[in-house]
């Protein structure tokens, strides 16, 4: 789920982190239920681009919350790490923007 609130990448399931080292903190999310944090790694996401050429985006930084209820990237870190993003209005679509990749999401 693509979240504009969020300040960093989250995810809930252990199995996406490729690289995981252990982390203690905690994050507020809804604007005051504190959860845990247990750790921090790395995701890599299997894209394809409108060719079908398959390819892979590596998120850094990515917290581990066991007690989220989804998966979240953060539009927020994903612009410090020189991401464009664009949102459609009409097609209510997200569009991100890397180097080499373009990943869309729908609105909700």
């Amino acid at each position: 789920m693509v979240d504009s609130g969020c300040t960093r990448h989250t995810v809930y399931q252990i199995g996406w982190l490729k690289i995981f080292e252990h982390y203690t903190g905690s994050i507020t999310v809804g604007g005051k239920k504190e959860l845990p944090i247990t750790g921090i790694g790395v995701v890599n996401l299997q894209v394809t681009n409108s060719k079908g050429v398959h390819g892979v985006i590596t998120l850094k930084d990515v917290l581990y919350v066991p007690d989220m209820r989804f998966n979240l990237l953060s539009v927020a870190q994903a612009l410090k790490n020189d991401f464009r993003l664009t949102f459609s209005r009409s097609d209510k679509r997200i569009f991100f923007y890397g180097k080499d990749f373009k990943l869309h999401a729908r609105l909700a």
